[in-house]
């Protein structure tokens, strides 16, 4: 039984997709979002923040992607950030995008960025309305931080806990999931809260490759000959994300956790001195860390 991941993907979501969306990936992967982002017919929504250190807004966003968005903006625009705290602030622009978008842990970790033109959409705007309002961590921009914004939304997920504290809460979140998309999302978490340790960016890259080198293997035969690489497959993001997921046709695929770490490995260019060798034991050993976390909580 094959399984539509991009219908599942909207329905969870609540989110309406553009004409046409839902039912064709195209080989191109063109965006089929550009239309109606030229539209301003953006529904309203309510805002009624309490300006306090317990923030709440209160609202329900609707529409396509690009209404949403646009929602986003207006509420933005009718701020008043002076009267927040630093961490009030991030706190509010964050959790608008978090509110409109149920997913938006993933839409940030670049995991489908390249192949899925809503997460493209989605994190360019999230991206362009921070520097608007922010600027180069927390400068230049039209609201000021006293501290730089990493910092704030830092203490904005976790308030004051340790770095320790904060990975043992990030991982327990993922802890559930063996699958490439949460181990990838929860790489990405580590890093935006600053608790990552010495070679875990390098993993993200692998666990991409694994996944997109699954799904390449899983159709070389038909794409023998043909002369068609696997991102022409008209299919190919269904595929993609079925196998990041561990549902559909990879529901029964358990990631080769040893292999990733092992190619990661693999990617380390050798060091010309004792304080480059130094340091590239380091991130093995945290390579090494996070794969026996992995098998610890799989027993």
């Amino acid at each position: 039984m094959q399984v539509n991941v991009l219908n599942n993907y909207y329905a969870k979501n609540n989110i309406k997709p553009e004409l046409g969306q839902e039912k064709v990936v195209n080989h191109t992967f063109s965006d089929v979002l550009q239309d109606s982002l030229q539209s301003n017919s953006a529904k309203q929504v309510k805002d009624s923040f309490a300006y306090s250190s317990k923030t709440t807004e209160v609202g329900e966003f609707k529409g396509t992607y690009p209404e949403r968005l646009e929602q986003i903006h207006r509420l933005n625009e009718q701020t008043d950030w002076n009267a927040l705290s630093d961490v009030e602030k991030v706190k509010l622009f964050e959790s608008r995008y978090d509110r409109a978008f149920g997913d938006m842990d993933v839409i940030r970790s670049d995991l489908y960025y390249e192949y899925l033109s809503s997460h493209e959409v989605i994190k360019d705007d999230y991206g362009q309305e921070m520097d608007k309002y922010f600027g180069g961590n927390g400068k230049d921009g039209l609201v000021e931080l006293k501290k730089p914004y990493s910092q704030c939304r830092r203490e904005a997920n976790y308030g004051s806990l340790s770095d320790e504290e904060i990975r043992a809460i990030i991982q327990s979140k993922y802890g559930k999931s063996n699958s490439m998309e949460s181990k990838f999302v929860m790489l990405s978490e580590l890093g935006e809260n600053g608790v990552m340790k010495p070679g875990e960016h390098e993993l993200r890259s692998c666990i991409r490759l694994q996944i997109f080198e699954k799904v390449e293997d899983a159709n070389k035969f038909m794409l023998y000959g043909t002369g068609m690489k696997i991102t022409d497959h008209p299919r190919f993001l269904d595929m993609f994300m079925s196998c990041a997921k561990g549902i559909g046709d990879s529901k029964n695929y358990t990631p080769n956790w040893t292999q990733v770490i092992d190619i990661a490995k693999g990617m380390l260019h050798p060091a010309k001195d004792a304080e480059g060798n130094a340091y590239l034991n380091e991130i093995r050993k945290g390579m090494d860390d996070f794969l026996d976390e992995i098998l610890k909580r799989d027993l």
